[in-house]
């Protein structure tokens, strides 16, 4: 199962942009295979990272994961056109690699551990994240 969807875009950019960004074939809506394209490159990427602290794709994800997913597909669709990617994406990419990559490493955690190992209870869903303060440069 995806960790974003079409409707996650829908919160991010209208429906004309989302159309501008994906109807390769001038039909006026908007082109479903091409979303869920991009969202499938994004969580690929997404669970490259996490493979180290998790087993991907994860079941329950977190909702800072949809969200991760939802920033990398824009990017994506974004850059598909070869006309530019606006600033703001470009920076929602960079934090997006930046939390990946804290992940990755371990200096984040996505579940709270357990005597035997992950429990896959989300720390990030369940509002127990032990965060620090040089984490709130990344927002």
């Amino acid at each position: 199962m995806a960790y974003s969807s079409l409707v996650d875009l829908q919160h991010r950019l209208s429906e004309a942009e989302l159309v501008q960004l994906t109807d390769d074939t001038n039909l006026g809506i908007v082109d479903s295979q091409i979303v869920a394209a991009a969202i499938a490159e994004a969580d690929g990427l997404i669970d490259s990272f996490l493979r180290a602290q998790a087993t991907v794709p994860l079941t329950n994800p977190p909702t800072l994961i949809a969200s991760l997913s939802a920033d990398l597909a824009l990017y994506r669709l974004m850059a598909r056109r070869g006309l530019g990617v606006a600033p703001e994406v470009v920076g929602l990419k960079e934090k997006a690699f930046a939390l990946l990559e804290k992940l990755s490493k371990g200096e984040l955690r996505l579940f709270a551990p357990e005597a035997n190992g992950i429990s896959g209870k989300s720390l990030l869903a369940s509002g127990e994240a032990d965060f620090n303060p040089s984490l709130f440069k990344l927002f």
